[in-house]
């Protein structure tokens, strides 16, 4: 006898229009996911993107604010009054003019970057943007003897809290005079003198590098081999303009008059006392899915990104830094 099952109505399978309308659905639901996913992921990637050239710019300024806020500082003594001992060689890859190391007419200097190099020492600089030429001392003096400590000897030899580096530079000085050498060639000062105090002595050219991410770097001077010469130090990637502007206190009333262009540059570089600094940064790498149409106003002109430049996001950067040291210098008449 044959046996026949018959299946209930509810347990029967799908059709073929629902199994269709429930692959069409999750098919909806996978792109809708996968569409979520791709722009959470690209939000993400800019809002990243964006952080670093934040994070490089405030760095970058960071750097550039300290040192120009310290150019010009020679301890005690005078820039007028320092002479170079003749232990100091020449230096490898010195600048020319205002620019060499040892020149003490200004503590601050800028120049724009030329096709043909600039000053003789930088030829890796991108056209049409600034280089900053500071110098000064660093503080970390040192003195002949402990001066927290009335009853130390006092034998005018640089030994506190250490020893000079053999083949740094040191302004060893006071209110009346300093003389630049090798920490191995300081000179005693004479007896019953004003007591010196040697400072290590610094030189920084800073510029933007053309590397192929453009890259704010500096030359500094430095024992290298078998002389001083003037290294490359490269800082902060993605920095690919330095602008700069002088402010001028021509009335001597203790305030910036105006901001210009070094198109036209001063008559005298120790009578400014501001620095305005323009900083452009761009994305390491440019992306595909996103275009930059903006125009940026900088002081060696308007920059719009061209066709194969506007995938890089951008960021323009703008700060106004006192020269200190060298207003107070103005101000004594020194």
């Amino acid at each position: 006898m044959d046996i026949i099952l018959k299946i209930p109505e509810s347990q029967s399978g799908f059709s073929l229009i629902e199994l269709m309308i429930a692959t069409l659905l999750g098919l909806m639901l996978t792109f809708g996911a996968t569409s979520i996913y791709l722009q959470s992921t690209r939000d993400a990637r800019e809002i990243e993107n964006t952080s670093i050239l934040s994070e490089n710019g405030r760095f970058a300024l960071q750097i550039l604010t300290k040192s120009i806020r310290h150019a010009g500082f020679f301890g005690s003594t005078n820039q007028a009054d320092i002479s170079v001992d003749d232990s100091l060689s020449e230096v490898a890859g010195d600048c020319k003019g205002l620019a060499s190391t040892f020149d003490f007419s200004t503590a601050i200097y800028v120049k724009k970057i030329s096709s043909e190099g600039s000053l003789d020492c930088i030829n890796d600089g991108i056209t049409n943007t600034h280089l900053l030429v500071i110098k000064r001392v660093i503080s970390k003096p040192l003195f002949d003897s402990d001066p927290e400590d009335e009853n130390a000897p006092k034998d005018g030899i640089f030994s506190f809290p250490n020893l000079p580096e053999e083949r740094k530079v040191y302004l060893a000085g006071n209110r009346e005079s300093g003389v630049l050498a090798f920490g191995n060639e300081i000179p005693i000062y004479p007896a019953g003198g004003e007591a010196r105090i040697a400072w290590p002595y610094q030189l920084e050219i800073y510029y933007i590098r053309d590397l192929e991410i453009p890259t704010l770097s500096r030359k500094v001077l430095m024992w290298k081999d078998s002389g001083l010469t003037l290294d490359n130090e490269d800082l902060i990637e993605g920095v690919e303009n330095l602008a700069i502007k002088i402010g001028i206190d021509s009335d001597f009333d203790g305030n910036v008059d105006i901001f210009e262009n070094i198109e036209s540059p001063p008559d005298e570089w120790n009578a400014i006392e501001a620095i305005e600094i323009y900083l452009l940064l761009r994305s390491a790498y440019p992306d595909a899915n996103y275009v930059n149409n903006k125009t940026y106003s900088l002081p060696t002109g308007d920059f719009t990104p061209s066709l194969n430049q506007k995938h890089y996001r951008r960021l323009l950067l703008q700060s106004t830094i006192s020269l200190r040291n060298i207003k107070l210098n103005r101000r004594a008449g020194v």
